[in-house]
């Protein structure tokens, strides 16, 4: 019988060099050298990146590991169409200074801008004057004096990114968090909302030695089981799952051998780590019971499955199952290379090379795309990443990484989106930012991918039940998605501009005025309630929750007190903004109220811009809901909700976007016009109206 190896030790083949440079590298810091930003001086080609990287020198080998392989492909692709000239395909820039964000600074030191021409694909900013040079940036890597106080990176030969070395460092970080983390276990007291253990877990005890492992009950086992979680991308079909047919047999045991990848290696990680027991969630919940009964009773607990494990694995940079945790990797592409400056165009002396601190973002796809995963890995205790180059660490307290066993910046954790666990954390202190914090995670939960859009609350539910105890906020006041108390602001949220959203023909997720109904991120513009008049009352919120009220609704109401305007908006113009290959529409207010207009100052945003664009003229109804400038009419600064009607009730309606409407000097006053009572108000409103408001209801 097969047993599973347990040796994470692997190294090359031929001893590893650090610090080793090709002549051409070597020039880039000698005392002939003068750098000018925005100017780029030639590198090698792609082939030729490649080859000396083969060859052993390591600053080759991590500049080769900044870009993305498709572009690698690319560049390939170019030069052997002749496209570009080899001797200009590849340049690098070396300025003072860190990377610099909104005209910022983030760190001391210099920058090397690796940019390459001919057709890449890059989401980086590109300066106009690089532009002009027919250059686009495809990495950075920051440069550091080895005297500049930061803590020296740990290298390691490993050929592997977790070798035995790895599982002892996250032996250490798990203690470190257990016995000296005192926010951490403030924070776990609250994440596990409820005291509950998975329906079932895998019994992997005697896997190292038979190769075995079994699926066992917790019926009988005390709530203070120790288990490891597993988050991992299905990758559409996962390889093996628990089915009705199956349950008995991995009850009596079967062989490790056949797992896909993922699962054997999260077996390997966690026998090393000492913890009997493992759950995943394929092979914990029986995927094919009639009515998807289990997996929605499951669904409901995952936030507290995850909560009250003892530690997660990420399968962070893996598509799916067969990819695994464990990934060969070059030591060179991975650890900073050091080197001795000459040049006076800068100080001299040793510097450190290096993809920096932080955390490229490459390095948490695709598994930090889902929105399952933001979930499991918000709420789990401890959390390590296992990317293609090495493993991070993640709780409450500390982000962490192999070359940085004893913590990132926080500027750097920041500059890249991990601080999600520190902002949660943060919501335990009432402040006057408790709110916004709040509102950033839905914001970036809300961009996250789902393979089921009927998910979007269920994957959600974990977060805003916690979310609610460290608030000390009532249950009562979470809306699918929306908060009671902030409701008003809150029903004023956009689509993201970045993000094209479709209808799912037939499907329904929530309310159209929740975020959640959207198959696309939203923002929102956080007015200040304090700053204006709200013109609105809300009478009442009704939900149909499927379970819980933090979990998936089947229906939803909101009844409002409001005054409704009838409105048309006309596409004038197409435009392809910058940075973008994609034609927009350029709308213009033509009618409010039944008189004919044509005012350009004011912005919309439909939740459904593809629907509203193939109608090219859209009538709809507008809500005011707050007036920024209520002294001055003429003056006005107007927001409000568009809305159609539904056409099986009187006065009932779907929010369809938002408008902000600004007047100028030389555009009537908008709130002058929206007043206006000109029109007829006959089945605009479920009952009578008064004084030009009324009662609706939005579903």
């Amino acid at each position: 019988m097969d047993t599973i190896q347990l040796d994470f030790n692997a190294t090359a083949e031929n001893s590893i060099e650090f610090d080793q440079l090709c002549r051409l590298c070597s020039s880039l810091f000698d005392d002939k050298v003068s750098w000018e930003r925005g100017r780029y001086r030639p590198h090698h080609d792609i082939f030729a990146l490649a080859s000396s990287a083969a060859h052993g020198c390591h600053l080759c080998t991590v500049v080769l590991s900044q870009i993305e392989p498709e572009n690698v492909k690319l560049l390939q692709k170019d030069l052997a169409e002749l496209v570009t000239c080899p001797t200009r395909q590849i340049g690098v820039n070396i300025s003072r200074g860190g990377n610099i964000v909104c005209g910022y600074s983030i760190f001391p030191g210099y920058t090397l801008t690796i940019a390459t021409r001919g057709n890449v694909l890059s989401d980086r900013y590109v300066s106009p004057s690089a532009k002009q040079r027919g250059w686009s940036i495809v990495g950075e890597l920051r440069i550091r004096s080895e005297d500049d106080g930061y803590p020296s990176p740990t290298r390691s030969e490993a050929i592997l990114n977790c070798s035995d070395t790895s599982i002892a460092q996250i032996t250490a970080w798990i203690d470190q968090c257990r016995t000296t983390h005192k926010q951490c276990f403030e924070v776990q007291m609250v994440a596990a909302t409820r005291d509950v253990l998975p329906k079932r877990l895998l019994d992997i005890s005697s896997a190292a030695r038979s190769g075995h492992f079994r699926l066992v009950s917790t019926a009988t086992m005390p709530q203070n089981t120790l288990y490891v979680t597993l988050s991992h991308c299905w990758g559409g079909k996962c390889a093996t799952t628990l089915g009705l047919d199956n349950v008995a047999t991995f009850e009596d045991g079967i062989e490790v051998s056949i797992l896909p990848k993922t699962f054997l290696d999260a077996i390997m990680v966690t026998t090393k780590l000492g913890v009997q027991y493992l759950w995943i969630d394929a092979l914990c919940i029986v995927q094919d019971f009639p009515d998807d009964k289990e997996w929605r009773h499951e669904a409901s607990i995952m936030g507290d499955v995850y909560a009250n494990s003892y530690l997660t694995l990420a399968a962070t940079t893996s598509e799916n199952s067969n990819d695994g945790l464990l990934h060969k990797r070059s030591p060179l592409s991975v650890c900073p290379c050091r080197v001795n400056a000459k040049w006076t165009c800068f100080k001299p002396g040793r510097l450190v090379v290096s993809v920096g601190k932080m955390t490229r973002g490459k390095d948490m796809k695709p598994l930090g795309d889902r929105a399952w995963a933001f979930q499991e890995w918000l709420l789990s205790k401890r959390l390590v990443h296992f990317s293609h180059d090495q493993v991070r660490w993640e709780c409450y307290c500390l982000a962490a990484s192999q070359l940085y066993p004893q913590g990132l910046d926080e500027s750097d954790v920041d500059y890249q989106g991990l601080t999600t666990k520190r902002i949660f954390f943060s919501l335990a202190d009432k402040d006057s930012s408790s709110d916004r914090r709040w509102c950033r995670i839905r914001e970036e939960y809300s961009a996250k991918q789902l393979t089921k859009a009927t998910d979007k609350l269920t994957a959600f539910s974990g977060i805003a039940r916690m979310a609610h105890k460290l608030l000390k906020s009532a249950p009562e006041e979470y809306c699918a998605g929306l908060s009671k108390p902030s409701l008003l602001t809150e029903l004023l949220w956009e689509r993201d501009p970045y993000q094209d959203s479709d209808r799912v023909p037939g499907v329904y997720v929530a309310p159209s005025w929740s975020w959640a109904s959207l198959k696309a991120g939203f923002w929102s513009p956080g007015h200040d309630s304090s700053k204006g008049h709200w013109l609105i009352d809300v009478i009442e919120t009704r939900l149909q929750h499927i379970e819980d009220i933090f979990g998936p609704v089947r229906g939803g109401c909101l009844v409002l007190r409001c005054s409704l305007c009838p409105i048309t908006l006309t596409v004038v113009d197409d435009y392809i903004p910058y940075g973008t290959s994609k034609t927009e529409p350029t709308w213009e207010l033509t009618e409010i109220n039944g008189t004919s207009v044509k005012y350009s100052s004011y912005t919309a945003a439909f939740d459904y811009p593809r629907e509203a664009e193939r109608a090219r003229r859209l009538s709809c109804y507008l809500m005011p809901m707050l007036d920024r400038d209520p002294e001055g009419a003429e003056l006005s600064n107007l927001h409000g909700m568009l809305l159609k009607p539904t056409g099986a009730l009187n006065g009932q309606y779907y929010r369809i976007g938002v408008l902000e409407a600004f007047s100028h000097g030389h555009e009537p006053g908008i709130m002058a016009l929206v007043q206006e009572r000109g029109h007829a108000f006959e089945n605009l409103y479920t009952g009578n109206q008064e004084n030009g408001f009324g009662t609706i209801e939005i579903i």
